[in-house]
């Protein structure tokens, strides 16, 4: 059987849910015409849709001509409503867009025509309420094509001029009619399928008047789209991931079967509590206890069982063991999906074109549990994410953000009939929005002790109404495809917080292009901090733009109050179209911010006395007019939002430094143009930490000396204390001198037994956990530790001294052994400094201690590890447990100094 969807979609009072019922009785799925004004209709199933006489949530209905099956899928009008709408047209074949004959084309009604434009739905239209007096059928004919396109044709016309119209719609329909005199049905559904004719039909819903004609013609001019262009235009986009040369990838894909897709647009639960994902299945088919593969939205994976396949038809529904491309069901089983999302080879997240602009905060009675409410709107969030439930931790407060009045007089009545929870909603206030005007580089780095990742960004800004876009411009020999796709999940895992007033930031193009990773000490959370604070420097380092949503203006009122709206409407910053005026009524169009038309459509009709009328739409978001006062007002401080730090995590001395974001930039491992990196710089593939501090250059030993002391510093507390030497009765001193150990990191691998047998299957891993043992020797100890590695067969490889945390690695040139380098070393900075040498090779034993050196064999330094560690754990033995304290390991004057100051005797620390 051909299946195919079709959605309902008006403004509000069109007559939609009318037409639906009309048409499943004249097809005999209905044995009684029911209506919304007798509170019996087939798809108004909720006591609280047939008190209020409204569609809430969109419901399904099936009806059967011939071999063809259509889904009628019955969609909100109310403007509050319309993100539930929207959700429909992903999964619809063709639209049946309902307007009321006596307003004629409404502000709504275009935002009807510009989502279905922005989703390709071919579209019939059913001008209802036709026989009521006063309307003009041939001027609602030149308002559909004015208005919403060229190609509205009256399909009730005869055949001949019919076709007549509609072969000037299109080139090859053109020829075909001059050719035959008529157009073929397979042309005129090509002509539908390709929105170029739009068929329109005029009659009366709620008196069957011609509601035949139009059933006849959705089943004869109706078909299913081309879903397989979809999954087409889906892999060109992931194709399009951007990448240099030949690391161009795309993310990696669920398993899934090759046919299979789906497109979820609904959650509900059934009076049980079951957990139902409504969904089109738009390639392939599913069976009952199959497993589906689906990630959430932070990008978990999951993998669950079908329990039941649903058809829905009213509220009723029957099981059926599988269902095929073009089938409407719901499923049970699946725990963490969400409405707007895919399955299979649609898997992704659309961005929707209508989202609230109003914030409430959520007030619970006294006696009830702020913990079991939030539980309960976190459960309708599933069913409508754009309510988007905020819960401050610090002011133990919840939010939601919502369309307007009448969602949240909804809202509060159906968590009471659902969940028996009764709530207020607070004033709602504007959800602002920023942007940025110019282009610029992010730069983030995150390095506490045994962590690594640097990310760079390119932000730019996109045109309105674009969203987010986050792409990847980095060569995979720089950053790894792994790390980079963990760069990108952070960046979508939540909105992005400006830094004007704490807005979501939105039209902006968020790019990697550069990174580094660490070998051993990086993970996927190291990332995610590091691309929020590139992310946040970036946004500091911008230009950013305030935005304030906007409505679309639409007002019908009498000509004597034009001058006072017109005036009115400047006053308040609206940008209006030309005046249009039929008789002795004025049609104002334009759009105006949300918060100067606060209650607007109440004021309209009390000055005009009832006789005018007024329709917002959320129109999108513009530049808001006064962002100074809202930014005042906001009172928001991007430098202390400890959620979002802008400033980099760099080790030194063992320990993470804050480095603040204005400075970070300098200490940057990877040096690029825009992030890229240049031309035989180090790309970080084999030791990835840290800047190489010789560059192409063999470093000499007074530079390496210079850059451990300025590290280091002379402090007391990092230098050796005063040396005491017994000579019978009396002491002789010297002074305080730097202490340094240098290791032999080759000797000492192949003298310790678990670094050997580690060795044997990896050096390199050998080589890193030798510089993790010795990076926590140095945060014990407080020495400088240089460890030196050969490198001495590597052709044309200059000497080259990197950081690891807090030790100094340093691979020797071409031709210079560890012994050569360390003989150099000790010769020169033994002369000045204590220097200890930690090997076990015989000959360079003797060395040292000819050149002034002290001697620690391999195995003498691994008992010193072992005893430092066991020290370690006794001490921490002896604390009591859970304590922390704060000046623990500082040193003897400054603590002294310190308690002064608790004591009184001392009002600062000078």
């Amino acid at each position: 059987m051909r299946k195919l969807t079709a959605g309902i979609l008006a403004h509000v009072d069109a007559g939609k849910t009318t037409l639906a019922e009309a048409l499943l009785y004249q097809a005999g799925a209905l044995r009684k015409l029911g209506r919304v004004d007798e509170k019996n209709s087939f798809l108004d199933t909720f006591a609280l849709e047939r008190r209020r006489g409204i569609t809430i949530f969109s419901k399904e209905a099936r009806i059967e001509e011939g071999d063809t099956q259509i889904i009628l899928l019955d969609t909100p009008g109310h403007v509050d409503f319309a993100a539930e709408m929207e959700r429909v047209l992903q999964v619809i074949d063709f639209g049946i867009l309902v307007i009321n004959g006596t307003d004629g084309v409404q502000a709504h009604t275009r935002t009807l025509w510009r989502l279905l434009e922005l989703y390709q739905v071919p579209v019939f239209i059913f001008v209802n309420k036709m026989d009521l007096p006063g309307v003009d059928r041939e001027q609602l004919q030149r308002q559909l094509n004015g208005e919403l396109q060229e190609g509205c044709i009256d399909f009730q016309k005869e055949e001949d001029k019919l076709w007549e119209e509609a072969a000037t719609c299109d080139e090859e329909a053109l020829e075909e009619y001059l050719e035959t005199g008529r157009l073929e049905t397979e042309t005129i559904r090509r002509l539908i399928g390709s929105r170029k004719l739009i068929p329109c039909y005029f009659g009366s819903a709620l008196k069957l008047w011609q509601t035949e004609a139009f059933l006849k013609g959705i089943f004869t001019y109706g078909q299913t789209k081309d879903w397989s262009q979809t999954k087409k235009e889906k892999k060109e986009k992931a194709g399009k991931e951007k990448g240099t040369g030949e690391s161009r990838q795309k993310e990696t894909e669920i398993p899934q079967k090759e046919s299979f897709g789906a497109k979820i647009f609904k959650i509900t639960r059934d009076d049980r509590g079951s957990r139902i994902t409504h969904v089109r299945i738009t390639g392939g088919r599913i069976g009952l206890r199959e497993s589906i593969p689906y990630r959430d939205e932070e990008g978990t994976l999951y993998t669950e069982k079908i329990h039941q396949i649903r058809i829905y038809s009213g509220d009723r529904y029957t099981c059926q063991e599988e269902a095929a491309a073009g089938e409407i069901c719901g499923i049970t089983g699946l725990t963490h999906t969400r409405a707007g999302e895919g399955l299979g080879w649609e898997e992704g997240k659309g961005r929707p074109l209508l989202e609230p602009v109003l914030k409430y905060r959520v007030e619970a009675e006294e006696t009830a549990d702020i913990h079991e409410v939030l539980q309960a709107f976190q459960k309708l969030e599933e069913e409508d994410p754009m309510l988007k439930v905020e819960w401050c931790r610090k002011t133990q407060e919840m939010y939601v953000r919502l369309m307007g009045e009448v969602q949240v007089e909804i809202l509060q009545a159906w968590i009471q009939e659902k969940y028996g929870l009764r709530v207020r909603f607070s004033k709602g206030s504007i959800l602002y929005k920023e942007t940025i005007a110019d282009t610029v580089v992010g730069r983030g780095h995150f390095e506490p002790l045994k962590h690594y990742a640097e990310v760079h960004l390119k932000l730019e800004p996109l045109p309105r109404g674009s969203g987010v876009e986050i792409e990847r411009d980095c060569d995979t020999n720089m950053l790894e495809e792994h790390w980079q796709k963990l760069v990108v999940t952070a960046l979508k895992e939540e909105g992005i917080k400006g830094v004007l007033t704490g807005a979501e930031v939105t039209d902006i193009r968020i790019t990697l292009i550069a990174g580094r990773a660490h070998i051993r000490h990086t993970e996927g959370g190291d990332f995610r901090e590091a691309a929020r604070r590139a992310l946040r420097q970036g946004l500091l380092k911008a230009r950013s733009v305030l935005l304030e949503p906007y409505y679309s203006v639409w007002i019908q009122a009498p000509s004597e109050n034009a001058g006072r709206l017109l005036t009115d409407l400047d006053r308040r910053g609206a940008r209006l179209f030309p005046l249009e005026q039929a008789g002795e009524t004025v049609l104002i169009r334009g759009e105006a911010p949300v918060s100067a038309l606060e209650q607007y459509a109440r004021e309209v009709a009390a000055f005009t006395g009832g006789r005018g009328s007024c329709s917002l739409t959320v129109e999108g978001y513009g530049t808001c007019q006064e962002p100074q006062q809202v930014i005042e007002m906001a009172g928001y401080s991007p430098e202390e939002d400890k959620e979002w730090p802008a400033g980099s995590i760099f080790c030194c001395q063992g320990s993470g430094i804050s480095v603040s974001w204005k400075e970070a930039e300098e200490r940057m491992h990877v040096h690029t143009d825009e992030g890229r990196q240049k031309p035989g710089e180090d790309t970080g593939t084999g030791v990835r930490t840290g800047r190489s501090v010789s560059g192409n250059r063999e470093i000499t030993q007074e530079e390496m000396e210079e850059i451990l002391l300025r590290t280091y510093g002379r402090v007391g507390g990092k230098e050796r204390r005063q040396q005491t030497v017994s000579a019978g009765n009396y002491a002789t001193s010297r002074e305080p001198v730097q202490e340094y150990l240098l290791v032999d990191g080759y000797n000492v691998i192949f003298a310790w037994k678990e670094l050997k047998e580690l060795a044997q299957e990896d050096i390199s891993a050998a080589r890193w956990r030798l510089l993790d043992v010795l990076s926590d020797y140095q945060g014990y100890r407080g020495i400088p530790v240089i460890a030196v590695f050969d490198a001495y067969k590597v052709e044309g490889n200059p000497t080259k001294v990197e950081k690891y945390h807090n030790v100094f690695v340093v691979y020797t040139k071409e031709a210079e052994t560890a012994d050569q380098y360390i003989e150099k070393t000790v010769h020169r900075m033994g002369r000045k400094h204590h220097v200890t040498v930690v090997t076990s090779d015989w000959v360079e034993q003797v060395i040292i201690q000819g050149q002034g050196g002290t001697l620690l064999s391999s195995r003498e330094f691994l008992e010193e590890i072992l005893r430092i560690k066991k020290e370690g754990l006794a001490y921490q033995k002896s604390r009591p447990e859970g304590k922390t304290y704060l000046f623990d390991g500082v040193e003897e004057s400054l603590a002294g100094q310190v308690e002064e100051v608790r004591l009184g005797k001392k009002e600062r620390i000078d």
